[in-house]
């Protein structure tokens, strides 16, 4: 009868025992809070390359593109960066995306908290209709 216990009945209990463990919530899930321009007191500097990494004839301006942002004349302020047109090799790329952040950090706000925003436009063919961003933000609180 204490076999049957040991070897049945203690195995059943702490599984109902782990079973009930598993349930519990230990974390509780934060509401989700979208990033729009609304919740920022003052306008935010966003950042742009001056050329699209992969260029054509077609090719729409990375400011023209930030410009016609919904939104945009309210909430933010336009600061064109300098970067190499038609980049084909993917290690400078990948550098030339790096050095673009490293960029938009050294021109960040001066006051606490430090935000910034940037838009590293890879390809916008306006003809295709082909737009490519990589979008680099701070919000740090």
């Amino acid at each position: 009868m204490s076999a049957l216990f040991t070897e049945v009945m203690v195995p059943v209990i702490l599984l109902c025992v782990g079973t009930a463990f598993s349930k519990v919530a230990f974390f509780i899930d934060a509401n989700p809070r979208p990033i729009v321009p609304s919740l920022f007191e003052n306008s935010q500097t966003v950042f742009v390359n001056s050329n699209p990494m992969i260029s054509s004839s077609f090719d729409i301006s990375p400011d023209a593109l930030i410009k016609s942002m919904p939104g945009y004349s309210e909430k933010f302020l336009l600061s064109t960066i300098e970067t190499t047109k038609s980049i084909s090799d993917p290690a400078d790329r990948a550098k030339a995306l790096s050095d673009f952040d490293l960029e938009i950090y050294s021109q960040r706000q001066d006051e606490v908290p430090y935000r910034y925003l940037g838009y590293y436009v890879l390809e916008a063919n306006n003809y295709t209709k082909q737009f490519k961003i990589a979008a680099l933000m701070n919000t740090t609180s």
